[in-house]
């Protein structure tokens, strides 16, 4: 159930991630959007935009060169007809006296007049016939009578006033165009002959010249071959069109004046302007020279830019195309390489479901095929190695559950009383000899119940020290079983947890250990009968020795029976009675100093107790004793008894090992906040596969009756008690050394 929960959750959490990334198709779409793509979108843009450019230069030249044209031969063809004008007024008398004749008939005979033709009409018609400008010649009066005119006869009078050669006479071009038929070109030029020349020129005929304008047409050939010129112009300065080859001859003057604003200042200039009919128009404008005319020539943009829009129709289809194989490939790539890859995904899936033995079909590209082999031989050696894997299990399971089995034989089988305690401090397994000892229903209760101990707050519970340490916790304590008090040898070993965090569990084993206490009591008081009967024979032997010279000294008085002798004899035993005397006052001092209740102890007075002792024993006569005591070293809390039992252990154990004859050395010296305490003996040493057993109970390499082998396993339990370190280190060349570590006094451990 919980596999099928985390493989839910394994499930939500792909699933949730995958919508956070990409598809595999989704991938290949945006690196084709930009890597194909997109570069081909902006060199696209980039080239219609340079194009454009490049096209509107084009088009700036080529409408330069056609105005340059127009207005270079619109400029020839009126040069030529003013030239021709010119040249029939200047110098020309006769022309100038037949005008005088024709003004005198029409205001003496006007009759006459209108039935034939005057000199002045026929000299008129003579100059037409002789020209190829196709021309006509009028000749005006100052008023606006005609007086003559190449047509031959024609009615004379006020009636026939043209007022456009008036106008015309008083302009400085001297320059019409007017719309007749077809556009026609007026020429203008007063007469200056010697009759009216002291009247002014105001009030000289007028020679007017009509032309047919065949620039009209020839600009309507420029605009069909001067490519791209669509439109040609000429316009005076005020913006009134004159020729159109469009034939729209209304005037823009808005379009004109945003034309000229927008132009530069070159010649020819070249600008846009907007117009309403045809939106940007580009346009170029020559000025026709002596004249105050322009030609314009004009060509809308969408004219100018249609082999633009033409190559990014091309363009755009031939993008469609490639975007189109774009398209196809991406497709058929992902009915080749990514559907086989989503298979490869669902059969993964399925397998991490647990549906193992999947196969997936081997198409697509080499890659994808030889990857869907290789799942499939996978798929396959997973399912193998699962059936075979559920066989080991299977056979595993049964091992354990045989292991189990003889492990809680095992365990019922100690002797000890064995228990495993949870961080609540609560039992939660124990085997058959706890159960005798405290009680069948002793899983489940609180340790501190169950053992009728003291409380889970104490912070001295071995429990609480080992579940926050880490660490095998081993003391003696008292636990109240069935029947009566038992004193236990209490040992907590913290049960592995998950890497990085503390024990939740701890194993904790006790052994009573009553008798071995009471025994090991007996033990350590025949120890202190020995040490004592050791040092009653050596106050004995001390005490004996002045005893025998007293009694040598009287039996020497008694015989001689002289007084000065008798009187030595007298000063003598006074001596050796001194002698004795201090003898047992030491002793007196050594066993007031004996207390078995804990006190403030310094060591070195210990030490030269003991070393008093052991110099006067049996062993000790041929004995060399070296101390190297500190000066000051401060006190120790401890019972006294306790530290000469110690120290009378180790001193006795060096002098047997050295058979009377050799160096014992004391030393101490201050470690920080401990007091070091080192023993060095010459002797033998102790060899390596014993040293291991040395502080073991009733371990002994002496003969039988010459120890029981607890005095270093007392001496050790003593230095424990008073939170120390016994130990032992070989000395080099032969000997042994075994050094006592305690702490000093302070006011906390007194208190304690």
């Amino acid at each position: 159930m919980e596999t099928q929960e985390n493989n839910s959750t394994d499930e939500q959490t792909e699933t949730a991630a995958s919508r956070r990334h990409l598809t595999l198709s989704g991938q290949l779409m945006v690196l084709v959007a930009v890597l194909a793509l997109g570069p081909l979108l902006v060199t696209n843009y980039i080239g219609y935009q340079r194009t454009k450019d490049v096209l509107a230069e084009m088009t700036h030249q080529a409408l330069n060169n056609a105005v340059s044209l127009a207005a270079t031969e619109t400029t020839d063809f009126i040069s030529e007809r003013k030239k021709l004008l010119s040249s029939l007024v200047a110098g020309n008398l006769h022309l100038s006296q037949a005008s005088d004749e024709a003004a005198r008939l029409i205001a003496e005979e006007p009759s006459r007049l209108n039935a034939t033709l005057t000199p002045l009409e026929r000299h008129l018609e003579a100059k037409a016939e002789s020209t190829d400008a196709q021309a006509r010649f009028y000749v005006l009066s100052p008023e606006g009578q005609v007086l003559g005119s190449s047509e031959g006869v024609q009615p004379r009078g006020m009636w026939r006033r043209d007022d456009l050669c008036l106008e015309l006479a008083e302009q400085p071009s001297r320059l019409a165009i007017h719309h007749e038929s077809d556009s026609v070109l007026y020429v203008a030029e007063p007469l200056d002959s010697s009759s009216q020349s002291s009247k002014g020129a105001a009030s000289a005929p007028i020679l007017c010249a009509r032309f047919d304008f065949a620039m009209a047409s020839r600009l309507r050939e420029l605009s069909h071959s001067q490519a791209p010129v669509e439109r040609f112009r000429i316009i005076n300065e005020s913006g009134e069109v004159l020729i159109d080859t469009e034939g729209a001859m209304d005037s823009d003057d808005s379009a004109m004046a945003v034309l000229f604003e927008q132009l530069d200042e070159q010649d020819p200039r070249y600008g846009t302007y907007d117009s309403a009919e045809h939106g940007t128009v580009f346009a170029a404008v020559a000025p026709i020279s002596s004249t105050d005319w322009m030609v314009t020539a004009e060509v809308p943009s969408a004219k100018a830019m249609a082999m633009l829009e033409d190559l990014k129709r091309r363009v755009f289809w031939m993008g469609s195309g490639f975007v189109a194989i774009v398209l196809l490939g991406m497709f058929l790539m992902v009915r080749t390489t990514i559907d086989p890859l989503r298979d490869l995904v669902e059969a993964t899936k399925k397998m991490a479901r647990g549906e193992l033995a999947q196969t997936v079909a081997t198409r697509g590209p080499r890659e994808v095929a030889h990857l869907a082999s290789v799942f499939n031989k996978m798929s396959r050696q997973v399912s193998d190695l699962h059936h075979n894997l559920e066989e080991r299990v299977d056979q595993r399971t049964a091992e354990l559950h045989q292991n189990q089995a003889f492990s809680q034989i095992l365990f019922n089988s100690m002797h000890e009383n064995l228990m495993v305690i949870d961080r609540d401090f609560r039992v939660i397994k124990a085997n058959d000899a706890a159960r005798r000892t405290y009680g069948d229903e002793l899983v489940g209760k609180l340790c501190h119940v169950a053992f009728q101990a003291s409380d889970c707050e104490d912070e001295n519970c071995p429990l609480r020290r080992a579940l926050e340490s880490g660490e095998p916790v081993e003391e003696e304590r008292v636990h109240l079983n069935q029947t009566s008090p038992e004193i236990m040898h209490t040992q907590v070993f913290p049960l592995p947890a998950p890497t990085g965090q503390p024990p939740n569990q701890v194993l904790m084993v006790t052994r009573p250990i009553t008798d071995e206490k009471q025994e090991l009591a007996s033990t350590a008081a025949d120890e202190k009968v020995s040490a004592y009967a050791l040092m009653a024979a050596s106050v004995a032997h001390e005490i004996g020795n002045p005893l025998s010279s007293i009694s040598a000294q009287l039996q020497l008085a008694k015989r001689k029976k002289d007084p000065e002798f008798t009187e030595k004899v007298i000063d003598i035993i006074d001596g050796q009675v001194s002698r004795i005397d201090k003898l047992l006052r030491d002793m007196t001092a050594f066993s007031s100093r004996q207390s078995n209740h804990a006190t403030f102890v310094y060591w070195n007075q210990v030490i030269e107790d003991v070393v008093r002792l052991l110099r006067h024993g049996p062993h000790g006569r041929f004995v060399s004793f070296e101390l190297d005591l500190a000066d000051e070293l401060p006190a120790a809390y401890a019972a006294p008894e306790r530290c000469f039992q110690v120290l009378l252990n180790l001193g006795l154990n060096a002098l047997d090992a050295m058979e009377g004859r050799g160096t014992l050395t004391i030393e101490t010296w201050l470690d920080g906040e401990d007091i070091v305490i080192r023993t060095s003996d010459t002797g033998p040493g102790i060899a390596d596969d014993v040293e291991e057993h040395i502080f073991e109970p009733y371990f002994s390499t002496k003969d039988p009756h010459k120890g029981s082998g607890l005095g270093l396993f007392i001496s050790k339990r003593i230095v424990e008690q008073m939170d120390g370190v016994l130990e032992y280190k070989a000395v080099e060349g032969g000997g042994a050394s075994f050094i006592i570590r305690v702490p000093v006094a302070t006011r906390a451990r007194v208190r304690a």
